[in-house]
């Protein structure tokens, strides 16, 4: 059984639209220089990068309406493999304001429309089905308004009992309940953490290393804790360190985040070090915020940006962990 594909299943997927502005001025009139239009949503951001870095990714994801045909196209048309459910809901639309004098972003986000219950049947057991020839699988985002909190905790058992690892980005009840799983690895943000641990973070140390360690199932386990451009922590069973992320004059930040998960998910599998997985997923991470389209980046960058991420070890321990 050939198991190269790595399945990244999210349940809020979205039609981009990306326009650029010379100058954006709030309560104006503004006219777009540039107006683009691509497939996206965390886990498809997160297997267009696995693509661009060599891997075989699947998308599984819920799309409806049309909107949701709209989406099916621009996916056909970039190539990008997945297994598209249909829905009755539709797809949502979304809209990045880049404004070029400033190289800002200002993010408009529709919300999530509610899936049913047989969507969520239907979405099982695609999942079930793709498992079967999965290298592993990667969970992203917001579960709909309505759903068990504890669905991906669920996914994730399934995933383990076919020996598949699995990677997760959530947020809030679901995240929590997932990480109690036993994940191989979950990424997540300072505000994330501080939502899971129950307390407001000012910065990620040593202490929040020792609380992240603590949600750590199993040997292999590992956690990335980020912060935008500021530094990230990662943390294992074995160590826990401090990474910082290229400085560089970010044109749309949007999908760095998935790119991310995608570069860090892809090395771990890879067999890479900790650290140097990490590493390798925050020069991801910035090498998205250079393009002006989310889940876009260029693999030479990334090989560049990685030789300047920095790690600085946070507890005692063997190795030096450096990238």
């Amino acid at each position: 059984m050939d198991r190269s594909r790595i399945l990244c299943l999210g349940l809020a997927p979205a039609l981009q639209r990306t326009l650029t502005f010379p100058h954006l001025q709030i309560g104006q009139v503004n006219r777009a220089s540039d107006v683009r239009e691509t497939a996206s949503g965390k886990a498809t951001n997160t297997a267009r990068v696995l693509r661009a870095l060599g891997a075989a990714p699947v998308l599984l994801s819920p799309l409806g309406g049309e909107t949701g045909r709209r989406v099916e196209a621009a996916l056909r048309a970039e190539g990008l493999p997945a297994r598209l459910v249909p829905t009755a809901s539709p797809t949502r639309i979304c809209q990045t304001l880049l404004d070029a004098s400033g190289q800002e972003a200002t993010e408009l986000v529709e919300e999530l429309a509610p899936l049913s219950a047989d969507d969520q049947e239907r979405l099982t057991l695609a999942l079930e089905e793709e498992l079967a020839e999965a290298k592993a699988l990667i969970l992203c985002g917001r579960l709909p308004a309505g759903w068990p909190a504890s669905t991906y905790a669920a996914w994730i058992a399934a995933a383990r009992g076919q020996g598949v690892p699995v990677f997760i980005d959530a947020q809030d009840e679901p995240m929590r309940l997932a990480v109690e799983a036993g994940p191989r690895g979950f990424k997540l943000n300072r505000h994330e953490l501080g939502h899971i641990l129950g307390q407001d973070l000012e910065a990620l140390g040593l202490p929040e290393a020792e609380a992240v360690r603590d949600l750590l199932h199993g040997p292999e386990a590992m956690a990335l804790v980020t912060d935008g451009p500021d530094a990230a922590l990662l943390v294992t069973r074995d160590g826990a360190w401090r990474l910082r992320p290229p400085a560089v004059r970010a044109v749309n930040p949007i999908g760095s985040g998935d790119s991310v998960t995608a570069g860090w998910a892809l090395r771990v599998l890879a067999g890479d070090p900790p650290v140097t997985a990490a590493a390798f997923g925050l020069a991801c991470g910035t090498a998205n915020a250079l393009s002006a389209e989310p889940g876009c980046l260029d693999p030479a960058t990334v090989q560049e940006l990685v030789g300047q991420v920095s790690a600085e070890r946070l507890d005692p321990g063997g190795g030096s962990g450096a990238p």
